[in-house]
């Protein structure tokens, strides 16, 4: 199990919300298995996505796919996205 977590600079979040909501179904038959969206509260074009997945590999590939790319492109990111695939290196109790 790991975690992709991406942080864009949108135009329109409405835009943009549509799109990761439309793109839902293929994430999942790539692996994902939980997504959530979230918005900067001070400024409401820069939302942070995280999502679940499966198996590191598959998350990479997701992360690196042409179809990713171009939704990215559709949702009206600027400046291109910052993706991280994330591993579990600890925990601790809050």
């Amino acid at each position: 199990m790991c975690l992709v977590l991406t942080h864009h600079t949108v135009t329109d979040y409405d835009k943009f919300k549509a799109v990761w909501d439309d793109d839902s179904e293929r994430r999942r038959l790539a692996g994902s298995v939980n997504a959530h969206v979230y918005r900067v509260t001070d400024s409401s074009n820069e939302v942070v996505s995280i999502f679940e997945w499966d198996d590191t590999e598959r998350a990479c590939k997701w992360a690196t796919s042409f179809e990713t790319s171009e939704a990215v492109e559709w949702a009206g990111v600027v400046g291109g996205p910052k993706v991280y695939v994330l591993e579990e290196a600890g925990s601790a109790p809050a």
